[in-house]
């Protein structure tokens, strides 16, 4: 289962007025004293700009991770994102009960946890191989909240869930493997706050509950039991099931995703059409290499219904928390220009997001080499973007359960005015700058290699 300050200083200088009646002896003295004025003015404007302009210019910023526990604390708590820092001046305090090899050089963080709140944390270190703890307090014999260690240079990430009903303050340990300090280190938090979820513990009970609204849900796998079956995929899931109602409305873009904390089994998720036997099998993923995602494109002018199912690889009775994030984006239709003439002399699409289905489109560019393979003998629909002198247009093709292309033509003169093309597997992605002083119309062709290899896809277009 997801920032560099400026410090500018501004001097502001007040020159002083004469009074609105000036006659007499006592008004002559007091047009006279600001002469005293003059000279502060000139100290003031020479001493405070020389410093306020130069030497912040030359500090550099606040670390994030500190060389004692107890500068940590006294700083306060870390924001989310992703911070950089020096960590050259680090000491070593000592290896953390639950690292076995953290005897090198190492810096601290607190960081507040909210509740029902996700910490996910992330730590590299420049010229050292790093491990990362959650510690309860700065005690050395603190106990570890969790830890990672992979023994290797890449980032370190550990995760915990607060799932009591108050803030909890941990520390952030960094430490290196190595005998001398590192040069830098790298420092990512994210903080995702999640709503208790409402699902059920079998498919028929679920159709009783309201369909699940797009957000951030988390429960418990305690009450939830196994069924064994289903239609999504070839080996059996025995592990627990919840079930959640969805409602995904017309043109829309919806996705889901869920991923698991503890236990030993891997989560797999899945959108069925109908309880009955389990029903149709509509999309579904396995989360072997992170979170299992699932992505449903409505592009009918009425609502689908389905049930979710949270699902694992195998039986694990070890209490888990079950994470599931929800999204929904409206989207519009992409065009149905059957040919690369009727897109440019059509309505020309805006910058969005697109469905559209091929199965029902006729074969009509082959591009060839312009996306290497096969080619592009297979169905084909597309649609005209304008591009600004100067902008990039990025184009991404989402192809959902088929096999898609996507390529970008000058105009409609076959595989010479191909300006980009991708068929390689998963998120398609194509660019184009425009170098030229006027606006460019840039045809996008949404095609496949095969007759039939593509259906419904989701197409991002993105210029700037």
């Amino acid at each position: 289962m997801n920032r560099t300050h400026a410090l500018v200083s501004m001097l502001v200088v007040l020159a002083a007025c004469p009074g609105p009646t000036e006659t007499g002896e006592t008004d002559t003295g007091s047009d006279t004293a600001p002469i005293i004025d003059t000279g502060t003015d000139s100290d003031s404007d020479s001493d405070t700009d020389s410093e306020t302009d130069t030497d912040p210019a030359t500090e550099p910023p606040p670390p994030v991770l500190w060389d004692t526990c107890a500068e940590a604390l006294a700083a306060g708590p870390v924001s989310p994102g992703k911070h950089l820092g020096i960590a050259t001046s680090w000491t070593d305090d000592g290896a953390a009960s639950c690292i076995a090899n953290g005897a090198g050089h190492d810096g601290y963080a607190m960081v507040t946890v909210a509740p029902g709140e996700l910490l996910d944390l992330a730590a590299s270190l420049g010229g050292a191989n790093a491990s990362v703890a959650l510690l309860e307090s700065c005690d050395p014999n603190a106990a570890c909240v969790t830890s990672a260690d992979r023994f290797s240079s890449q980032p370190e990430e550990v995760e915990w869930y607060n799932d009591t009903r108050a803030p909890v303050d941990l520390v952030v340990k960094v430490d290196s493997r190595a005998a001398a300090a590192p040069s830098s280190y790298v420092l990512n938090v994210t903080q995702t706050a999640y709503a208790p979820a409402v699902l059920a513990d079998t498919c028929p009970e679920a159709k009783l509950l309201s369909p699940i609204e797009p957000g951030t849900w988390s429960t418990t796998s305690e009450s939830f039991t196994s069924v064994v079956a289903n239609t999504c995929f070839f080996q059996r899931t025995p592990g627990v099931d919840a079930f959640a109602p969805v409602r995904i409305p017309p043109w829309t873009l919806w996705t889901a995703s869920y991923d698991k904390w503890g236990g030993t089994d891997n989560p797999m998720l899945m959108l069925i059409n109908t309880c009955g036997a389990w029903g149709e099998c509509v999309e579904a993923a396995d989360g072997y290499f992170g979170d299992a995602r699932v992505v449903y494109v409505n592009a009918s002018p009425e609502p689908v219904d389905a049930m979710l199912v949270l699902d694992t690889d195998k039986l694990d009775t070890t209490p888990s928390r079950l994470f599931l994030a929800v999204t929904s984006e409206t989207i519009a239709s992409f065009p149905t220009y059957e040919t690369c003439g009727e897109a440019l002399s059509g309505v020309h699409i805006a910058p969005g997001s697109y469905a559209g289905d091929l199965s029902t489109a006729r074969p009509d560019q082959n591009v060839g080499a312009c996306v290497s393979g096969a080619g592009t003998p297979g169905e084909d629909l597309f649609a005209a973007v304008d591009v600004p002198p100067g902008a990039s247009l990025t184009v991404e093709l989402d192809e959902l359960a088929g096999d898609g292309a996507v390529y970008l033509l000058s105009d409609c003169g076959g595989l010479g005015t191909c300006l980009d093309g991708s068929d390689s597997g998963g998120i398609e992605q194509v660019l184009y700058t425009n170098t030229f002083g006027g606006t460019v119309s840039v045809v996008v062709g949404v095609d496949t290699w095969t007759r039939g290899g593509l259906g419904a896809f989701h197409v991002h277009v993105g210029v700037q």
